[in-house]
């Protein structure tokens, strides 16, 4: 179900959480034999809280944090572009840490 990870360039070993969905983080959790519920956890970090160091995730203990920080990254996209409208509107073009653009 982590399709989005294998469309990843090779060169990228660890799984970026922060791009995966709910689902696909459960099922990255349990393949390393981990409780799929940490997986809500760390989404309300990453997701509510905008929290990408596993070390302020301090609900986890800290043998998972650990695991956290070999296993996974979480990136945080890069602004490639930015447009301002006259009407002050900004708009960011933003590159992903696989190299996708939205």
């Amino acid at each position: 179900m982590i399709s989005r990870v294998s469309d990843a360039p090779q060169s990228q070993s660890r799984i970026d959480l922060s791009e995966l969905d709910l689902a696909e983080m459960e099922a990255a959790l349990r393949a390393l034999g981990e409780q799929a519920f940490h997986a809500r956890q760390i989404y309300r970090w990453v997701y509510r809280r905008g929290i990408g160091d596993v070390e302020q995730m301090t609900d986890l203990s800290r043998p998972l944090r650990a695991r956290l920080r070999d296993e996974f990254q979480v990136s945080t996209p890069r602004i490639s572009s930015e447009q301002l409208s006259a009407d002050g509107t900004r708009k960011f073009g933003l590159e992903l840490a696989y190299g996708g653009h939205i």
